[in-house]
């Protein structure tokens, strides 16, 4: 990860991608990109209950724009807590992301007559 920090406050995203062999041979050959989005910090007062609805709505709109864009949640590690007076969202996602794009396939018999018309999705599964 670079030293330099690019904001004062800011959260990064790492996008990491590994070469497969045959769909399941990983080899040891890594690259990525990294993504910071800046943000300030700004200060409201909120009862218990209205810190966590907030906070569970920001995390289902979150969620469901994942979803939106055909990314599989595989893993998800989220807790709501208090740290110094203020509520915090902490969390980690391990995520699937559909790769390629569909493709339509036509099988045909022997004969060269058609047999049937599948669509792949282009997601190795």
């Amino acid at each position: 990860m670079p030293e330099n920090r690019p904001y004062l406050v800011y959260d990064s995203l790492i996008r990491e991608n590994s070469a497969l062999v045959f769909e399941k041979l990983g080899i040891p050959i890594f690259w990525g990109s990294y993504t910071y989005r800046e943000y300030q910090n700004v200060e409201y007062e909120y009862t218990l209950e209205q810190a966590e609805t907030l906070l569970n709505e920001k995390l289902n709109i979150f969620l469901t724009s994942l979803e939106e864009k055909g990314v599989q949640i595989m893993k998800k590690n989220v807790k709501i807590d208090t740290d110094g007076g203020m509520w915090v969202i902490d969390g980690t996602f391990l995520v699937r992301e559909k790769t390629g794009r569909g493709v339509e396939i036509v099988k045909t018999d022997t004969a060269g007559d058609k047999v049937e018309n599948t669509t792949d999705s282009g997601t190795g599964e």
